[in-house]
């Protein structure tokens, strides 16, 4: 990732060019199970299931060890060496996933012309004065459930990032976006079945997320 990193390692998901998406991706899927491992583990239940994030993690764990000298630094899993020797990348990249996840949900139940597209959706919402609609309208039980896990990711790296002594607030900008966030829903909802379940706990995630230190 460090070719694609700008210099002031900006955080806020509204930047577009090609280096800075490239990063959002990186960022986005870090949870992402290579295929090819899910295969082997189907056959192999023992071995355990890694991601990248799993593997950031522990990198980024690890470190106390070092510090408090419970282990010496080339005796840690050479994984966990590189993320150390990468320490700030790792670091940001999961700073970076924790404020990008929740732009992503919010562009995905935008009320505009931008939807999903996240640089557009904080572009027109930063220049709103009022509050903005989040539309459930034509979006399935099945989406709105995976817009609140998202919300709820974001907040599980915020939490990481704590523990391993890492204060990373949410963005001003996005905290006031979030909090001009207003649901709209259509007239008629006798067709949403338990969309209504759902949204409810959408708004219970973005609480969690507004919660957060």
């Amino acid at each position: 990732m460090s070719e694609y990193v700008e210099h002031k390692h900006p955080l806020m998901p509204v930047f577009m060019n090609n280096k800075i998406k490239n990063l959002y991706a990186l960022a986005a899927g870090l949870h992402r199970v290579n295929p090819n491992q899910t295969a082997m583990l189907a056959e192999s239940p023992d071995v355990e299931e890694v991601h990248m994030l799993k593997l950031i993690k522990d990198g980024l764990s690890a470190k106390a060890r070092v510090v408090s000298g419970d282990v010496a630094p080339g005796d840690l899993p050479e994984y966990q060496q590189e993320v150390l020797k990468e320490e700030s990348n790792a670091t940001y990249i999961l700073q970076l996933r924790h404020q990008f996840l929740i732009g992503m949900a919010l562009a995905k139940v935008a009320d505009f012309d931008s939807k999903s597209e996240v640089g557009q959706f904080f572009f027109k919402a930063w220049h709103m004065i009022a509050k903005w609609n989040a539309n459930f309208s034509d979006l399935n039980e099945v989406q709105v459930k995976e817009y609140a896990k998202w919300l709820r990711e974001a907040v599980k790296t915020q939490q990481f990032l704590a523990s391993v002594g890492v204060t990373d607030k949410l963005d001003k900008k996005l905290r006031k976006v979030l909090t001009k966030m207003q649901i709209s829903l259509p007239a008629d909802q006798t067709q949403w079945g338990h969309r209504e379940e759902q949204i409810a706990d959408f708004k219970a995630a973005v609480q969690e997320v507004l919660q957060a230190p």
